[in-house]
């Protein structure tokens, strides 16, 4: 089972870096 991670920020590039970055690493990644 993968580790979840919830990323929140108002700057849409910190989320998709940051979600691209842990995905990449085999965390599921949910953005707000």
């Amino acid at each position: 089972m993968a580790v979840r991670i919830l990323v929140v920020d108002d700057d849409r590039a910190v989320r998709e870096s940051l979600r691209r970055s842990l995905s990449f690493n085999g965390y599921s990644v949910d953005l707000a």
